[in-house]
């Protein structure tokens, strides 16, 4: 699943890596001799975690001990929006999301809508850069298209719905829908970088 309930309360190293290993505070204190309540203090923020605790966690469960120390705000992203059809709408909730940290500043994150099947949870990747609409650049893949009403849709270019190239017709290929939009309504597009799959817990 790449939902993920907010990770950024408490000792967020020390959650996040319990998190993503699918760790369980109880047993981890039973089998390395813990003080449930301590520890317990540790994970909502209320003490830190020592090295030589960090080293046994890790030597338990064949990790690196050093990872009880970053910042998952390097690693998660909240996204954007979620994709429902072509359509983009905000998101209901917070929704985070595991990206490379290089990306979390210039790029959009949208998440397809739980509707679609095997494409439940994949997030599509966008760069922030704009440009103005331009078939041969449409050609290289799907892309963002926001419209000068504020309408923004998901697809890729499917050519002009008419000889003279007043309509363009935008598919997606994820959620087998298309539609078609006025030429002169696009403000601009933005192009996809990646399609990320779902963040498995």
């Amino acid at each position: 699943m790449a939902k993920i309930s907010n990770p950024f309360t408490g000792n967020m190293s020390v959650k996040d890596v319990l998190f993503r290993n699918k760790i369980n505070q109880t047993e981890l204190c039973r089998k390395l001799g813990f003080s449930r309540e301590a520890f317990s203090k540790v994970v909502n923020g209320h003490r830190d975690l020592s090295v030589h605790k960090a080293k046994a966690i890790a030597d338990l469960y064949d990790l690196d001990w050093r990872d009880f120390y970053e910042t998952p705000s390097d690693r998660y992203k909240q996204i954007d929006g979620i994709v429902t059809s072509l359509i983009v709408e905000k998101a209901k909730e917070s929704i985070f999301i595991v990206a490379p940290k290089e990306w979390h500043n210039n790029s959009l994150f949208y998440m397809i809508s739980h509707k679609y099947g095997q494409w439940n949870e994949y997030v599509y990747v966008f760069e922030k850069r704009t440009h103005e609409f331009n078939p041969q650049l449409l050609d290289e893949g799907f892309a963002l298209y926001t419209f000068k009403d504020g309408l923004q849709v998901v697809g890729e270019f499917n050519g002009y719905d008419d000889p003279n190239g007043q309509s363009i017709c935008i598919y997606n290929a994820e959620t087998h829908t298309w539609h078609s939009y006025k030429t002169n309504k696009v403000r601009h597009i933005q192009m996809a970088k990646a399609l990320l799959t779902p963040n498995k817990k």
